[in-house]
């Protein structure tokens, strides 16, 4: 396995990166850190940040239906964290 990925690494920098290759990995690494948080409230962050980066990213490439998805992800991931912050915010209140 690592062989593989080492020849792939290899023929991508042979080839070079584009603007577009980079805002995918950008896009690419958002995703991969929402893996690594604790906190509902920082993986929304994360998952907010990831979904503009792939608009972007689908919008540049012109791959509809990225941009499609990662639109209606956006929605839900900005709706669940205003509710999971006001829930947090409220219950900090009553303490």
């Amino acid at each position: 396995m690592p062989e593989a990925f080492s020849t792939l690494l290899a023929e991508v920098f042979r080839h070079g990166f584009t603007r577009l290759d980079c805002l995918g990995c950008v896009a690419s690494g958002c995703v991969l850190l929402t893996f690594c948080m604790q906190s509902m409230v920082r993986l929304r962050v994360i998952a907010v940040l990831s979904n503009v980066a792939f608009i972007a990213y689908g919008w540049t490439g012109r791959l509809m239906p990225i941009l499609v998805l990662h639109c209606m992800l956006l929605f839900i991931n900005a709706t669940s964290l205003v509710r999971t912050h006001s829930a947090k915010r409220t219950s900090q209140r009553a303490t």
